[in-house]
């Protein structure tokens, strides 16, 4: 009679995550799960009362709560970021966002940062005034270009979360991009000092391992996979900024000879 009923409540049960057909498979429901925790290190399920999590084998004390976090604010979720990024991948997993939010709240101030110490950069020796409107056109440019780069960036690393076993899911692919990149928009600030500018390379590359750290939490991807899925990402992320960069300069370029005309045909 007990194995009727149970076989009925897992018939009427939808599909869910990977980790709870996987329950289901060993005989027990969704409901057995602890909703309100995830794992610190794989992003899954708690089950029960156990000690360990049933993704990873992590102890439980490495977890945090699901539901109880607050969003944090821009700053918090900054020194979060680059300081304990293990612990606040669950809860940006948890936490709810929509796209509005993340972008106006988090990638608009942040890009800013980048955008502006760039500027300064370009104009801080010698700044004729040829030099600095060009130098405005280029930031404009550029900040515009920063939102229209999180949202290819993200489309990619939704696209690519099958081939490497993970979940689509293209809110938590936003939130992995918009977060996960911190480090490189931050690094940006090296760009005021020309000469340190080679600095900037550091962002990247702690934006790897931030992400490699977030992947099994947002796409659900099997942690033995997680570092392929990080460089597959990065690698994209690159590449897309690269040819941003060039569309920036050839757009200022433009929009400088443009003027020129114009300043040309006024003068004659």
């Amino acid at each position: 009679m007990n194995q009727r009923r149970q076989a009925r409540a897992l018939r009427v049960e939808p599909a869910g995550t990977a980790a709870q057909n996987r329950l289901r498979a060993r005989g027990l429901r969704v409901r057995d799960f602890r909703g309100d925790m995830f794992c610190a290190h794989c992003g899954e399920p708690i089950l029960g009362e156990s000690s360990f999590c049933d993704g990873c084998g992590t102890q439980i004390s490495a977890t945090v709560p699901g539901t109880s976090a607050e969003p944090a604010g821009p700053l918090q979720r900054v020194r979060r970021i680059l300081i304990t990024p293990s612990a606040a991948w669950p809860l940006i997993a948890s936490e709810p966002a929509s796209p509005r939010d993340l972008y106006a709240g988090y990638v608009a101030p942040l890009a800013a940062i980048a955008v502006a110490a760039s500027l300064v950069g370009r104009t801080l020796v010698g700044s004729p005034a040829d030099r600095i409107a060009a130098a405005l056109v280029h930031a404009a440019l550029a900040y515009a270009l920063c939102f229209l780069g999180v949202f290819l960036v993200a489309l990619i690393v939704d696209l690519l979360a099958p081939s490497f076993a993970g979940r689509r899911d293209a809110l938590a692919a936003l939130k992995l991009t918009v977060y996960g990149f911190t480090p490189g928009w931050l690094a940006g600030v090296f760009n005021i000092v020309p000469a340190l500018s080679v600095l900037v390379l550091l962002g990247p590359l702690y934006a790897l391992y931030v992400i490699y750290l977030g992947l099994p939490v947002l796409m659900r991807c099997p942690p033995a996979k997680a570092a392929g899925y990080a460089v597959a990402v990065v690698l994209c992320a690159i590449a897309t900024w690269a040819l941003f960069a060039v569309l920036a300069l050839w757009g200022t370029a433009g929009i400088g000879r443009m003027a020129g005309e114009v300043a040309r045909r006024m003068g004659a």
